[in-house]
């Protein structure tokens, strides 16, 4: 498989972190706002700018820099902030220190996974004799809330009547499109449960917006 250009490593790694692909969008538009929207590229507005304040790093880096601008502080921030807060704890970040942040960035990528790909390969390594190897090297074991196993059991109904009743999804989304994303997540044939979050999301914020 030949190597990718520099070009076509941005591009590739921005569309793997994104909801939607262009082509994905496309088919969720509905026609007019697809020839509104023509030209314009979330890539060129979101990514660009970030990418080529980091064009001197190594691609591992570069894809660091642009989830620390893009992902962390809209997201990844978000929720332990809310949830500290839901309880009246103040949550730290002690690995986002300045020092810690320039030092991790002036590090070659390279270094950053070990040969077999592994991640964190910095962090492991260190904590080690804090907690052991068996369990800095532990498989991860992520808490997640079953949305996408809700929105095929028990609030498929929900979800499909959310998204439908509001205004603006009606105006900006083919409703084919879309209620073929709920029948073929209902159905299993293809995991939709980021993708009808987000859509699920708009039309509450709409409905709140509206109310």
């Amino acid at each position: 498989m030949p190597a990718l250009s520099d070009a076509q490593f941005r591009r590739a790694y921005f569309d793997s972190i994104s909801l939607f692909t262009p082509e994905a969008k496309n088919a969720l538009y509905r026609p007019e706002i697809r020839r509104q929207l023509e030209g314009l590229d979330s890539f060129a507005v979101a990514a660009e700018p970030w990418l080529a304040e980091a064009a001197h790093l190594d691609r591992v880096n570069q894809a660091l820099y642009l989830d620390m601008q893009l992902l962390l502080s809209g997201n990844n921030l978000v929720k332990p902030d809310r949830m500290g807060m839901a309880v009246s704890i103040e949550a730290r970040t002690p690995f986002l220190d300045w020092r810690v942040m320039e030092f991790a960035f002036r590090s070659k990528g390279d270094t950053k996974l070990s040969s077999q790909g592994d991640k964190k390969h910095w962090f492991k390594r260190a904590v080690i004799p804090l907690i052991g190897e068996d369990l800095a090297y532990r498989k991860k074991q992520m808490f997640t809330v079953p949305v996408g196993e809700w929105f095929r059991f028990g609030l498929e109904g929900w979800l499909s009547d959310t998204l439908k009743s509001s205004d603006l999804l009606s105006s900006i989304c083919a409703a084919k499109t879309v209620e073929s994303m709920v029948s073929s997540h209902r159905d299993g044939a293809v995991n939709y449960t980021r993708e009808l979050r987000a859509l699920a999301a708009v039309a509450l914020w709409d409905r709140g917006g509206n109310t």
